[in-house]
């Protein structure tokens, strides 16, 4: 019974923890994204380099993961060294990364449509960077806003699951029989 309610104990501990302590999540933030730079970049090197020969695209392809990867450990480096001020330089630095890679993204679609790949699995990550541009670009200005409003919808969301979780109990059945059918 108590295990039923375990998630949305945790979301409202989560959320309350985006409304008191948004500096630090932001730092948790920049460290994650931080992580994920790294891991895309030497995605990228490893599984898109060996696609084609042609100069163009292993440019591209050793010019974004590069970069990709330089950015996740000055991600990684910087919010431990340095004070607030770096999340606005590096929420700047990543949104224009973001959009050049999206630019990066098609031309390497385009590439592959035009040598008949299958492109489906490359545009999530396309969309994705022209989100997280938009996201970068505005986190400066509305950053702890954007995280205590992500607090207050925790909670909301962990309110509306406990509900849901109290009106559809389980049906326990203590007494099962067998029938056979025979």
């Amino acid at each position: 019974m108590l295990v039923d309610y375990l998630l949305p104990v945790l979301t409202v501990f989560f959320g309350i923890t985006l409304l008191v302590i948004p500096k630090s999540i932001v730092i948790v933030l920049v460290i994650a994204i931080g992580v994920f730079l790294i891991g895309s970049g030497f995605f990228i090197l490893f599984r898109l380099s060996r696609v084609f020969d042609e100069r163009f695209f292993r440019v591209n392809i050793y010019s974004r993961a590069a970069v990709s990867i330089i950015l996740g450990i000055l991600c990684i480096a910087l919010p431990l060294k340095i004070g607030e001020g770096i999340y606005t330089i590096l929420c700047i630095i990543l949104g224009i990364f973001s959009i050049l890679a999206a630019v990066s993204q098609l031309m390497t679609i385009i590439e592959l449509k035009k040598n008949s790949f299958t492109i489906k699995q490359y545009l999530p990550e396309f969309f994705g960077y022209i989100i997280a541009a938009v996201v970068f670009f505005l986190l400066p200005k509305l950053g702890y806003v954007l995280i205590r409003i992500g607090g207050g919808i925790c909670i909301a969301i962990a309110i509306i699951n406990a509900i849901v979780i109290k009106r559809n109990k389980p049906i326990i059945a203590t007494d099962a029989q067998v029938v056979d059918e025979d």
